[in-house]
This record gives C-alpha cells, structure tokens and sequence, in this order.
C-alpha cells in the first residue's frame, strides 16, 4: 500500500524526466512552494517525497512570498501586501511585509477546499436546475452526463471572463421515451455571478481572517495581489475591489507568478554557486530562504482579450469525449 509521500514521489519523478528531457542535462535539485498552511510535518513528507524521486530540496517558499516575488513586489520598497490566491482546487490569502530586500508573511488562512471547480460545480447546478425545468430530467446524481456537464461549465466559465454570455450545449445529456435530449442553456456573465456568489464571498471571508490574524484592516493594506488562474472570473476580480478598494496588481499570467517566483531564487542560486561574490543579492523571506530580486522578464504582459460584446457558443463533441472543439467554439457573432 502505497503512502502519501510514494505518490508525489512518482508525481514528482515525472516532472523531474519532463525538466531534464527539456533541459538535456539532470535535474537533482529544486526549489518547491508551499502553502502558507504547511507545517513542519507537511514539509517532512514533501522533503521525504523529493528524496524517494532523487530531487534534492535547495529551499522552500510559502506561496504567497513566491507570488511576491514573482510579480517584482520585493522591488517596490516598503508596502504590505495582501495576495489573494484562489486556484482550481484550494484557495489562500496571506498578508505579506515587503521591507527593502525582505518578505515577511504577517498573517494567513486558507480553506484546502475552496477553489475554481467549486464555480464549475455551482454554474452545473444553475444549468442542471434549468434543464430539469424545461425537460424534467434530473442530472444530479447522474455520473457520467454530470462530469460531461461540468466541463462544458468549466468551458463556460473560461468564456464568461471575457464574454456577456455563452450557450451551454450538451448532446445526449439524457435518453427518454421520446429519444435523446440535448442540453442548451444560454448563461449570462450576470446569471453566472449569481450562482457563484456564495463561493466568491467565502473567498472574501479567508481574506479577512488573513487581515484579523495581521491585525489589519483591509484599508491597511498598501496593494492586493491576485495569483491563481481563477482570479481571471470578473466577478472574483470585483470581490478583490470590494474588500480592499482598489484594482488588486497584476502584470503576469496568474498561473504563472507562483512558478516564477520559485524560478527567480533557483536561477539566484545556480549564479551564486559559478559567482560565489554574488552570493549576497538576494532577498530574503520570512522562512529564512535566500532569494533574487525580481526581473523586467517575469512582468509580461496578458495574453491579448477577445471584446466582451461578443459573444460565442459553448460546445460539447460527443458523450464519450471530455474536449472541446475549440474551432467550433472560437465561431463568434458580432
């Protein structure tokens, strides 16, 4: 039987021969993130796992501090920061101390079961209660057509950041008396807030007992820091406004300002190691983990938008693929 550490061991063995297969040479050691949550006991078996996949642990950075260091928050001088992290599956907020070449996490919480699919399962729920209206068919319970449903509503969601409304299409969604069904639903941007409202207010929630545990209100703090790809939905987006009353930082890809701010004291400490006398440029975070001060590179911008008064359709292929015929999808009406 196989333990937590032996599974992300063989996670992470993968991602070791993905990286020296692109590199050409071996990977033998990495720097990881972590939750802000992760105590001694989570970070043992996270070291344990890396030696089982013959990765030597160089450091480990919380979360949000890598965020920070991503997105060049350790070049803006004194500020305290709060970074919103909401991912696909668990969702943070830290309160970070950005002081000269230091970071420091003053306060944090998250909920391991709070993230993006938690909105995919919301808009399914909207959409299943429409079907079941029009049709009289419940889908709830109903295995393989939920799944198939969930990701035509995970679809959804993508388009609805930069859409007023998408059609969700579903053939086959059930098979009656009278023949197989077909699921179309029109979903507003509005319609889609609505159904996640309870999910984007729990988020806010984390986010003040983050400020209680700093200390702070949310007027204390000097910027807000969006990581974590479902900080692209509008409405998460104005929940951040709401609670800290400016527009929260952004400047990279959400998904990627975790990693290159994991990248940027990896890439600090192979240059300490051929330049020993450069060794001392770094920042330094509040686990004690030395690290590079920010690049212009790690601050590109966002991929370009399609105009939010268009409008597309959702599509799904057939019951046995799980894929979008995103050729379909891309097929606009001014």
């Amino acid at each position: 039987q196989r333990t937590v550490p032996d599974v992300v061991a063989l996670i992470l063995e993968h991602v070791k021969n993905l990286a020296t297969s692109f590199l050409g040479s071996p990977v033998e050691r990495a720097v990881f993130t972590v939750p802000v949550e992760f105590g001694p006991r989570a970070r043992r078996e996270l070291e344990l796992a890396a030696k089982k996949a013959g990765i030597e642990v160089a450091a480990m950075i919380a979360e949000p501090v890598a965020a920070a260091i991503g997105c060049g928050i350790d070049g803006v001088g004194e500020a305290t920061v709060a970074v919103y992290d909401f991912g696909g599956g668990t969702f943070d907020a830290s309160v970070v101390k950005v002081g000269g070449r230091q970071l420091r996490v003053l306060g944090a919480a998250g909920d391991r079961w709070l993230g993006g699919d938690d909105l995919d399962e919301a808009l399914a729920r909207a959409v299943a209660n429409e079907f079941f209206r029009s049709s009289g068919v419940d889908l709830h319970g109903k295995a393989e057509p939920w799944q198939r449903l969930l990701f035509s509503c995970e679809d959804a969601k993508r388009w609805l950041s930069t859409l007023d409304e998408v059609d969700v299409i579903m053939p086959r969604a059930a098979t009656t008396s009278k023949g197989a069904l077909t699921l179309l639903v029109p979903v507003t941007r509005e319609a889609f807030n609505e159904a996640c409202f309870q999910v984007v207010a729990s988020s806010v929630e984390v986010c003040r007992q983050a400020l209680a545990e700093a200390g702070l209100e949310p007027g204390g703090v000097d910027a807000a820091l969006v990581t974590g790809g479902t900080t692209r939905v509008p409405a998460v987006q104005a929940a951040v406004r709401g609670l800290f009353g400016s527009e929260p930082i952004e400047g990279i890809h959400p998904e990627h300002s975790v990693v290159i701010g994991a990248a940027v004291p990896a890439a600090a400490r192979v240059s300490s190691a051929l330049a020993p006398a450069r060794s001392g440029s770094g920042v330094t975070t509040s686990d004690g983990t030395p690290s590079a001060g920010s690049s212009a590179g790690a601050r590109s911008g966002r991929a370009p938008r399609v105009p939010r008064s268009a409008r597309a359709r959702t599509v799904r292929t057939t019951p046995t693929t799980a894929r979008t015929r995103r050729a379909r999808m891309r097929t606009f009406d001014a």
